[in-house]
């Protein structure tokens, strides 16, 4: 009795940790596969009242922590979590993960390393570069989200995060601990743990900075004899028996499937495809209007002004309110305090915008800040009614449709013949199949093809997209191929575009900090970021010049059949441009959603990519900016080097 449903009874973790206490397993490293999970793990261990620590090491800890956080500045201690990371760490237990400001992660192994603090709840990160060995590694899952999907742990994976157990010259032996989860069987941890040879797999892969920087000292001929004999390209022509041996498995499976589909009215097939296709428009047409009402709605909050008339798509209704004020949501984010037609008070957030909204008009308020009883609220509905029903707002349009492909596919759907077959939707159920096989197939064959003479092909095609934005021309690196020699990233192509198009030029050092920061922020979810509120008209213009420009990069990319380049994301611009301008960190997240940890690794990387962009223009007013950016930038935490030995 007692057994959850299932299966044995889930430990929870502070009785783990007390399990390992007793057991003379401290100091351990637990790994937990997401930054939200160490926080809990830290958060329930105070919450029980566990200490790890004596009267005499709690003191001796908590002076090291008072002496590292005066690289903080006060006013940034609660958006920091610094006061309950105290707490925590006094106790004798800390996280450790890539949202925590690089001094508190520091801080953290100092402590551990010297024995001061005996259980860290850590991610997988930690387990790469950074000298923290324990006693025993307690490994909560066999498996982990890698971006899309939960997968199991690799071998490698397993022996890389157990190799942190055993300190050499204290412990004999070290320890590692998988928590017992259902499906976990015995025999899969005794497979992952006797395992002791990896495959080494090459990741190399042809650049735009890196192809300028190869063709400035060799041809095209002797480059690509050059990658010919690349071990990447070795791997996968290796690879290639394995997925043609896939791929005549997906066609056959595909060939049987379309057999299944007939029908005396036309090509059934031909129909179902359609409907895939419709299908597949239908949610990237959604996944655009989401984008776009983000970015609309909170341009929406950002002017909207007390009296301010909004109309806005609820469900299939459209609704309207009269704004009296700015407020703050539950989450922090900014939003509106609004009046609604049947006298109700509303706080609205973007989130409510998400079916489109817009300002159709304005009317006058009772005073700051809106009605104060109970009349002045039902008056002020009643005038919003009125309002309303005169038809002197301006129309809503609300949100756009799928768009032209979904519009033009669903036409050429109902004009097929088997749209008038009685049985269409049997047929469309057997299609669906089809169709994820047919996928299936012909992403098989993309691969085989890109496979064979892969790494080559990918050098000419990368060299196609530098050919026709001008970066190279017949071979030869230009003045613009010049520039992007001094660039590198996941976005350099868009960087060297925009300064060779003179987009950034004319921004000051905060404005191009924000714009750069679009051009090496990538946010952790799989959506578009919307354009952050509270940037100024140079910052907006920036990005809107910006964005044309990666339309044009992706463009040429699509037409050399080259991966495109991440798009643009502004989610870290108006963070970045209030801490260029001085603010406190704690001012210049508000409302971003970005982790202290998260704004300073990627500021850093802001600096690096500002410091190329000065190399680039020496002598320019954009070098000078980048230059000035950087100094802005290079400030308290941001520039904070690494903990003191104390």
């Amino acid at each position: 009795g007692g057994g959850a449903r299932g299966g044995r009874r889930r430990e929870s973790r502070p009785s783990t940790l007390v399990a390992l206490d007793r057991a003379g397993l401290l100091p351990a490293i637990t790994f937990v596969f997401s930054r939200a999970g160490c926080e809990d793990a830290v958060r329930q261990v105070v919450a029980s009242g566990i200490a790890l620590t004596s009267r005499a090491t709690a003191r001796r800890i908590g002076e090291y922590v008072d002496g590292v956080v005066r690289a903080i500045a006060p006013e940034d201690y609660q958006v920091l979590g610094v006061d309950a990371w105290r707490e925590a760490l006094v106790r004798g237990v800390a996280a450790h993960h890539a949202g925590m400001l690089p001094l508190m992660k520091e801080a953290v192994e100092h402590l551990f390393s010297q024995g001061l603090i005996s259980m860290v709840y850590a991610t997988e990160t930690l387990a790469l570069g950074i000298n923290m060995p324990a006693r025993t590694v307690v490994i909560e899952s066999l498996q982990k989200w890698n971006g899309s999907s939960r997968a199991p742990l690799s071998a490698g994976e397993y022996t890389q995060l157990s190799g942190r157990a055993g300190r050499r010259g204290i412990d004999t032996e070290g320890h590692a601990v998988v928590s017992h989860r259902g499906g976990t069987a015995p025999e899969e941890v005794a497979a992952l743990a006797s395992k002791r040879t990896y495959p080494l797999v090459s990741a190399f892969r042809p650049t735009y900075n890196m192809v300028v920087n190869l063709l400035e000292h060799s041809t095209v001929e002797q480059a690509r004899e050059l990658l010919e004999s690349s071990f990447a390209q070795f791997q996968a022509d290796r690879a290639v028996v394995s997925l043609a041996s896939r791929l005549r498995d997906a066609r056959a499976r595909a060939g049987a499937l379309r057999g299944d589909l007939a029908c005396q009215y036309g090509d059934a097939a031909e129909y179902c495809a359609l409907r895939d296709r419709i299908s597949r428009a239908e949610k990237e047409g959604a996944r655009r209007r989401r984008a776009a009402a983000g970015a609309g709605a909170r341009a929406v909050i950002d002017s909207a002004r007390p009296g301010d008339v909004l109309a806005f798509r609820a469900g299939r209704r459209v609704r309207h309110v009269v704004v009296a004020a700015s407020a703050r949501a539950a989450d922090g984010r900014t939003a509106l305090r609004a009046v609604t037609m049947d006298a109700k008070w509303r706080t609205l957030t973007a989130h409510d915008f998400a079916g489109g909204v817009r300002a159709v008009g304005r009317m006058a308020l009772p005073g700051a800040g809106g009605p104060r009883g109970r009349k002045g609220l039902v008056r002020l509905a009643a005038d919003l009614v009125r309002l309303v029903r005169s038809g002197a707002l301006a129309p809503f349009d609300g949100a756009r449709g799928d768009g032209d492909d979904a519009d033009e596919l669903r036409a050429r759907m109902r004009a097929h013949p088997v749209h008038r077959c009685p049985h269409r939707e049997e047929h469309a159920r057997a299609g669906a199949a089809w169709a994820r096989a047919d996928r299936e197939a012909a992403s098989l064959a993309r691969a085989v093809e890109s496979r064979t003479h892969s790494v080559v092909k990918q050098f000419d095609r990368v060299r196609r997209v530098l050919e026709s934005l001008g970066f190279l021309d017949g071979g030869r690196v230009t003045a613009r191929g010049q520039q992007l020699r001094r660039v590198y990233g996941e976005r350099d192509l868009v960087i060297a575009e925009a300064l060779a198009s003179g987009a950034w030029e004319g921004l000051d050092a905060p404005g191009l900090a924000a714009i750069v920061s679009a051009c090496v922020y990538e946010s952790r979810g799989d959506g578009a970021s919307a354009l952050p509120a509270g940037l100024g008209p140079a910052p907006r213009r920036a990005w809107e010049e910006t964005s044309r420009v990666a339309a044009r990069v992706a463009r040429a990319e699509a037409a050399a059949g080259v991966d495109a380049s991440p798009p643009p994301d502004p989610a870290l611009m108006a963070a970045c441009s209030a801490w260029a301008h001085g603010s406190t960190l704690a001012t210049a997240l508000a409302d971003s959603g970005i982790a202290g940890g998260d704004f300073v690794r990627w500021t850093r990387q802001v600096i690096d990519a500002l410091g190329q962009i000065e190399s680039v223009d020496p002598a320019g007013q954009v070098g000078a900016s980048a230059r000035r950016a950087r100094s802005l930038l290079a400030r308290g935490v941001v520039a904070w080097s690494g903990v003191e030995e104390r």
